[in-house]
């Protein structure tokens, strides 16, 4: 199963959804408002399923160059190996983290930034920390 979470942020996103169907990951295109309404290019991509292996899928909201993105990484979680961004823009938002599991079961998450004051304190939780703060 896959859960939506949200948090909220002075920078949010708007218009954004997300699904999946049949394996393939949908987001749609969207915008990162924080005064202005930036577009981010929403992204479809598959997700592959292994008997023998189990792999986590990252989904990141990345920054460069005054533009938001989406960036995918997978790892299989053989030997110790533990999921990481290692790409080379500033890490703005982990988006989702969807573990597949033998067999081509689903867990995970995906989250949503809603505008502060916006969302149920049960589960919400406030990310401050921009990427032009670090």
């Amino acid at each position: 199963m896959i859960e939506k979470r949200t948090v909220t942020n002075r920078r949010y996103l708007e218009n954004v959804t997300f699904s999946i169907e049949n394996n393939t990951v949908y987001i749609s295109d969207g915008y990162l408002v924080d005064g202005r309404r930036i577009p981010i290019e929403g992204i479809t991509f598959n997700i592959e399923t292994d008997e023998y292996a189990e792999c986590m899928y990252d989904i990141y909201i990345t920054y460069s160059n005054g533009m938001y993105g989406y960036e995918v990484e997978k790892t299989y979680l053989s030997y110790g190996a533990l999921p990481c961004y290692t790409g080379g823009s500033k890490l703005f938002h982990t988006f989702a983290s969807i573990e597949v599991k033998k067999g081509g079961s689903l867990e995970g998450h995906y989250t949503l930034i809603a505008s502060q004051g916006v969302g149920n304190v049960e589960e919400s939780y406030t990310q401050d920390k921009q990427p032009e703060d670090t």
